[in-house]
């Protein structure tokens, strides 16, 4: 995951995994956080609502304008129907 805060947009990519059980992951909803875990809104998203089967992985690319961080580093929550909701912190690099 990558981003540069001083870029008027700001790609980010990740790296999505699912878990090592025998069930796919139906559907895995992303959303983009910031540090109290509100939304960062707008975000335009390659794909958000993914489907992924027992050890299958995707990459996501969320692009939104820097402004809209407020200078927080953001985190991604993902849910799913049959699965736990999980705050993925990242750092930037």
């Amino acid at each position: 995951m990558y981003f540069l805060l001083n870029s008027p947009w700001t790609s980010l990519h990740w790296q999505l995994f699912t878990g090592t059980g025998n069930t796919p992951a139906l559907p895995t909803d992303v959303h983009l956080v910031d540090d109290r875990g509100r939304p960062v809104l707008p975000v335009t998203w390659s794909d958000n609502q993914v489907s992924l089967w027992p050890g299958e992985s995707t990459t996501l690319t969320a692009t939104v304008r820097s402004a809209d961080l407020a200078g927080t580093v953001p985190s991604l929550r993902i849910s799913g129907w049959n699965t736990d909701t999980v705050i993925q912190a990242v750092a930037a690099s």
